[in-house]
This record gives C-alpha cells, structure tokens and sequence, in this order.
C-alpha cells in the first residue's frame, strides 16, 4: 500500500462506474470541483467526504487506502486488531467444534462469543453489566 495515489485510484473508479466527476459529486453531496482536486491535485478529502465518495463507489479499499495515506498510526492499530480477532476467531471455531462440552465448557465458550462479537462492533469487550438483555 506504500505508493498510493489516491486521486488516481478514486478516479480510475469512477470512470469503472461508468460516473461523469459532476455526477460523484452529486451523490456525494460535494462541488464537482472538489472531486476534480482530489482527483489530479491530490487534496485529501475530509473523513465523512472520502467515506461518501467510497460509498458511492462502492470501494472500501479507497476508504482504506484513504486512512493508510492520512492516518498511517490509525491504520497500523486497526491492521494489528483485525490480526487478534482473526485468530481470536479461528479459535472459537475450533472450540466449538469439539464435542461432548460440559455446560460450564458451553457457557465460557458463550461468553467468549459475546466478547467477540462486542470487539468486532464496538471495538471494545462487551461489559455483560451493561447489556440491555443481562439486566
């Protein structure tokens, strides 16, 4: 991902979708001109812009990119987290696999469920405490 140029990328895109940049701009709720200098100036949009303009063209890796070239240290850490619930992930499934699970082995393996369906959508533990369905 190091020699990104993200101008090009997102119009390569945009012509793949067969979009004129005054109709991205439209659906992004931008002006064309600013497409245009993202584009062939490289200006870096805003986070909720780029978001839209991936969106629109339905290409996470432009958010992606967009994220590796503005915020290299918020990339990194994201890259290590998907690394730890990919394993966290495999591992689960292994444990399920196994048969004959006491109700104990059943409900740890719940719980470690939760904590990991919690990390993947809120980036962080489930706190059982303060779940609506625990209370």
């Amino acid at each position: 991902m190091k020699d990104i140029d993200l101008g090009k990328a997102v119009r390569k895109r945009r012509i793949e979708r067969g979009l004129k940049v005054y109709e991205l701009a439209r659906r992004v709720g931008i002006d064309p001109v600013y497409i245009t200098q993202i584009e062939k100036h490289g200006k870096l949009p805003s986070i909720p812009v780029m978001e839209a303009i991936s969106d629109v063209l339905g290409d996470i890796d432009l958010f992606n990119s967009y994220i590796y070239i503005k915020y290299p240290m918020i990339f990194a850490k994201e890259k290590q987290r998907q690394k730890y619930l990919d394993i966290e992930m495999q591992r689960i499934f292994r444990e399920m696999d196994k048969k004959n699970k006491t109700p104990q082995e059943r409900r740890k393996l719940e719980m470690r469920i939760r904590d990991f369906l919690g990390t993947i959508l809120f980036k962080e533990p489930v706190d059982k405490k303060n779940m609506a369905w625990e209370k």
